[in-house]
């Protein structure tokens, strides 16, 4: 509970219940409603965090099929589009999957590091109107950020891409990952992100990376450390916390969320290694309703003992982290070049 409360304090990432009424979120989960896609355009990157879960490169879909699975996604009821990577503005034709998906009325997020926005991107990302755009702040100095990206500069490049955008009236969130190298910097960073007109978001979970390498959780802060934060925040975290449901409070995956990877693949979250089929060969909506991935999901938010869905804290379960943490499904890996 701990963990999902620190996240929710600092501005959790839960697009489907800040930008849709919150009876709605429960509805659309009940009626299995993708009201929210996560896609990844690129694996690429231009820096190497040290703790990314990504590791490898697809095929990526080309405009002509994202346009196409667009199309299908606003069919089943998509409403929320958050376009992630890598890094998404290594992509050329960025900005033309981005105008579709304002043309198709999608409330649009972006997942940048920052570090590529210039006055010309951070021209054309405000003219898209985008519901927010979210990037990485690792520490609250260069010499700790730039340790953590392996990108010497990003640190700052990451601020002047932020305050470009800001300046622009677009809302940044600036999120940050604790770890041992940069947990005692957190106050300092939310105080960063609040001077540049930025809000902020923290959160102490290490993921694997894709196919099965353990390594970025050598890096997680142990209890100790997120108890001395716990404690720091504790007025924000347990006071300020708002319910992310309407009484409803399984996981959204597969439910009412899903991923989509650069080649095609759908998954029911970004965290869940488990293919349910791939737009290029089925249509969304099948692979949405019919693929066993997608009901074997449903299945195990609703009946796992920790998936307490009447009340408050049955939110805190993740199933992706707990089969990861398990191994109870096997990892796939993704494509590698």
């Amino acid at each position: 509970m701990i963990a999902r409360s620190v996240e929710t304090a600092v501005g959790a990432t839960l697009p489907a219940a800040a930008l849709i009424p919150l009876g709605a979120v429960g509805r659309a989960r009940r009626n299995l409603t993708p009201i929210h896609v996560l896609m990844e355009l690129t694996y690429r990157c231009n820096v190497r965090c040290l703790h990314c879960y990504l590791n490898g490169r697809e095929e990526e879909m080309t405009l002509a099929e994202i346009e196409r699975l667009l199309d299908q996604m606003a069919a089943e009821g998509t409403l929320v589009l958050t376009l992630s990577g890598g890094e998404v503005l290594l992509r050329r034709d960025f900005f033309d999957i981005a105008s579709a998906a304002r043309e198709r009325a999608f409330a649009l997020r972006i997942f940048t590091n920052g570090t590529l926005v210039d006055d010309r991107a951070a021209d054309r990302i405000a003219a898209l109107r985008p519901v927010g755009v979210e990037m990485s702040l690792l520490g609250a100095t260069a010499a700790t950020h730039d340790a953590i990206t392996l990108k010497q500069g990003s640190f700052k490049r990451t601020i002047a891409g932020a305050q470009r955008l800001i300046d622009r009236g677009v809302r940044v969130k600036l999120k940050t990952t604790l770890m041992q190298s940069n947990v005692d910097e957190a106050p300092a960073i939310e105080d960063l992100a609040s001077g540049i007109g930025a809000t902020s978001q923290v959160s102490h979970v290490m993921m694997p990376r894709r196919g099965g390498d353990l390594t970025p959780l050598s890096l997680q802060i142990d209890d100790r450390a997120l108890r001395r934060f716990v404690d720091r925040r504790r007025r924000d975290i347990f006071d300020q916390a708002e319910p992310m449901s309407d009484g409803d409070n399984l996981c959204s995956a597969a439910r009412a969320t899903c991923s989509v990877s650069p080649s095609g693949d759908v998954f029911p979250c970004v965290l869940m290694p488990a293919k349910a089929g791939n737009v290029r060969e089925t249509d969304f909506a099948t692979i949405w309703r019919e693929s066993e991935t997608m009901k074997r999901m449903r299945s195990l938010a609703a009946t796992h003992p920790l998936a307490c869905g009447g009340c408050d804290g049955g939110d805190s379960y993740c199933p992706a982290y707990d089969l990861l943490r398990q191994a109870a499904v096997p990892v796939q890996p993704r494509a590698e070049t």
